[in-house]
């Protein structure tokens, strides 16, 4: 995660967040307070589709990445909490946490892709 954020050129002070709400996220799905499995579930393949989303646009060329990428991440994790559906109010650092652990999964990027050089299957 640290090293896609750096290469997106965003502000270790931002980085060092990323790596807190991580954490916070980590510790709540060892030891939930707020959600229960069913939504943790519900919130998860919803932040994961959100932000295939987003990559398509980014990698079409629709956004800009970076920096300016990071911050409608952001912004659409905020969306996502305010509209699920979910037994208690959604912690924002849930959502935001779950972006940033899929990113360290290598399931997220700030950058876009550059085809030409992705080898083919």
């Amino acid at each position: 995660m640290q090293k896609k954020m750096e290469e997106a050129h965003i502000a270790p002070d931002y980085i060092i967040t990323a790596h807190e709400e991580r954490r916070h996220y980590r510790q709540e799905i060892l030891n939930p307070r707020y959600l229960d499995f069913s939504d943790r579930n519900l919130i998860e393949g919803e932040v994961l589709a959100e932000l295939e989303q987003l990559r398509i646009k980014l990698d079409k060329g629709e956004i800009s990445e970076g920096f300016p990428f990071y911050g409608i991440c952001l912004e659409r994790m905020g969306i996502i909490r305010t509209s699920l559906s979910t037994e208690s109010q959604l912690p924002l650092f849930f959502v935001s946490g779950c972006m940033h652990d899929i990113t360290d999964r290598c399931g997220h990027r700030y950058i876009r892709c550059h085809y030409e050089n992705v080898t083919k299957s």
